[in-house]
């Protein structure tokens, strides 16, 4: 089958008159026509009636001049399915102010600071179709390999590309690819962790969703490199699209031959099969993994031995999440240099980032290792809305830490962002504002952990539950210094002595924001006061007598009868004694009569 090589993705931005709007509409006609609307985007903005029409590509820095619907049609026709200029019709020399404007519209894009590697198909294909990931030089790596490279030499290509684990530990890939090889055994495994938990993290589900296809055959190639003829897909029920769209591709696979018995004519045989999690936080955890796939309790269990020398069904066994997959095809067909190429010395490639929180564009973020953490708030995700203040990011999940905006200068980086408490995890990060607290943050976080943990070991399973407790003892009044170095001494305990990574790092919430925010904490158990109006315990209501209309409405709102007053008469007052800090009254109030301090 004869498969028509897609286009590559661009920018149009048109210049025009109020009269020649309506080629805005005919240019996203012509694109959905010709099966191209999904690869390009569509600006227009206006011009006075004595400027010319201009349209301007990118990145390609192309522009024409007097648009029309007949430039229009050979827009896409020939410039963008053909890639060829449209020579009568194109502006050679274009005002440097103009140019400069085209180009800020350019440059002030969520896209514009962003790299894709991993999300490099993802919207641009049908996931459902194979024919439209083969026409993206799908499973053209896999025939590389077979066809050109040894087992040694695939390894040796992924470990000097730098590449490392994108789910939380950055463990040298190439590493544990070349510890499964090199072990003795006849069976051998190759696992995709997509069980994806960590609150506010989408970046797995999205590759899977949306590039399925990518994610199976860097399997395939993990599986000749490593000497495997058989892998596992371990994700989230909660995921039924991706799982969908997983089996999907796997049977499209096996029915082009790409999965099975004597793949593409070469002697290897690999195939795959899906094994769904039941929802345990705690099974992201290697061996946790391993236990859930061969059908036992989904709980940690001490290394060594890593998998990679006695995984599933005791055999070696690497276990990659769906990131650090999708980072393979690209290093193969490019070679280890144009990867070395993005990012930094110790960190190359790029990250994904599910950026959210308070910030005013959230979604995935795709960037190339080194670019600041201030450049992903402030460039890609436009800073705060509502004028409010950055006050820290959480990044890495329940198990990373809070980095303050001392810090935001700092390069992302594994190695980094371990300096400043933190971690890079999968890939969450959640932007936190002035009306955020910082013990409520931790409180909630521990309270994740809780629900989490597997319980296998003490210090995590009872640890973390006092930790909890103590948080809210803080949240609602009771709090003492005493009970804040309790805390301290705790957390470094329960980080010391636990079993697995969750527990190790399950102290992290609460020790990440008690460095980086004390005087908030010394706020809580000193003056009892919240200053950012989050744990109600701490709160006061009051009711000004000069602004109060003596309406009453407040009062007939309240569920427990705490304000009182004569409608009319005499202005109404709070009994913070029978108030529950509920907030219905400020809700009531149209007059902003009634303040929370």
């Amino acid at each position: 089958m004869e498969l028509k090589k897609p286009m590559k993705a661009r920018r149009i931005h048109l210049l025009l008159k109020e009269e020649d709007q309506s080629l805005v509409n005919q240019l996203k006609n012509v694109l959905k026509r010709n099966h191209c609307d999904q690869a390009v985007e569509v600006y227009c903005h206006s011009v006075k009636e004595s400027e010319k029409s201009i349209c301007a590509i990118y990145p390609d820095q192309i522009y024409y001049e007097n648009m029309n619907e007949n430039l229009i049609r050979l827009l896409v026709e020939i410039q963008l399915l053909k890639d060829n200029k449209i020579e009568q019709f194109e502006l050679k020399k274009i005002k440097p102010e103009l140019k400069e404007k085209f180009d800020q519209w350019d440059n002030d894009r969520f896209y514009y600071k962003q790299t894709r590697i991993v999300l490099r198909n993802s919207g641009k294909i049908n996931p459902e179709s194979i024919d439209e990931y083969i026409a993206y030089d799908g499973y053209q790596a896999i025939a590389k390999v077979l066809s050109t490279k040894t087992p040694q030499e695939v390894i040796d290509e992924i470990i000097a590309s730098g590449l490392r684990g994108r789910g939380g530990g950055g463990f040298s890939t190439g590493m544990k690819w070349q510890l499964a090889r090199t072990s003795e055994s006849k069976e051998k495994y190759v696992i995709c962790n997509a069980d994806e938990g960590d609150p506010g993290a989408f970046m797995d589900r999205s590759v899977l969703e949306g590039d399925p296809h990518s994610i199976i055959e860097a399997m395939m190639i993990a599986a000749y490199a490593i000497g495997a003829h058989h892998g596992y897909i371990y994700i989230r029920a909660e995921y039924p699209v991706a799982v969908e769209r997983l089996e999907i591709a796997i049977k499209q696979a096996k029915d082009y031959g790409l999965l099975g018995k004597n793949i593409l004519g070469y002697n290897f045989n690999f195939d795959v099969e899906i094994r769904l999690g039941a929802g345990a936080f705690v099974c992201g955890e290697e061996t946790a993994l391993i236990a859930s796939i061969e059908g036992k309790r989904g709980t940690p269990k001490p290394r060594p031995p890593y998998p990679s020398v006695s995984g599933v069904w005791g055999k070696p066994t690497i276990i990659n999440n769906v990131e650090t997959l999708a980072n393979i095809v690209p290093i193969i067909l490019k070679g280890h240099k144009w990867f070395r190429s993005i990012g930094t010395e110790t960190s190359p490639g790029t990250k994904v980032f599910a950026l959210g929180g308070k910030i005013k564009q959230t979604g995935l973020v795709e960037v190339g290792m080194g670019i600041t953490l201030k450049e992903v708030v402030y460039d890609i995700g436009k800073g705060c809305p509502n004028n409010k203040s950055f006050k820290a990011m959480q990044t890495g999940g329940p198990s990373g830490g809070c980095i303050t905006s001392a810090n935001l200068e700092t390069p992302v980086g594994f190695d980094e962002l371990v300096k400043l408490g933190s971690m890079m995890g999968s890939g969450g990060m959640i932007i936190l504002d002035e009306d955020n607290c910082m013990v409520d943050v931790a409180r909630f976080y521990m309270d994740f952990i809780v629900d989490e943990s597997c319980g296998k070991c003490t210090p995590c399973r009872i640890g973390t539950k006092r930790l909890l407790e103590m948080l809210n003892q803080i949240t609602e009044g009771h709090g003492t210094l005493e009970l804040l170095d309790e805390m301290e001494e705790l957390a470094v305990y329960i980080k010391e002595n636990s079993l697995c990574g969750l527990g190790q790092t399950a102290s992290n919430p609460f020790l990440s924001t008690y460095h980086n925010f004390k005087e908030e904490y010394i706020r809580h158990v000193v003056d009892k006061k919240c200053d950012a109006k989050v744990c109600k315990a701490l709160l006061d209501y009051t009711i000004k007598v000069e602004l109060c209309k003596k309406c009453g409405i407040c009062a007939r709102g309240c569920p427990t009868y705490a304000i009182t007053g004569t409608v009319g008469k005499d202005p109404f007052v709070i009994d913070p004694e029978l108030c529950i800090r509920c907030g219905a009254c400020v809700l009531n109030c149209k007059f902003d009569a009634i303040v929370r301090a």
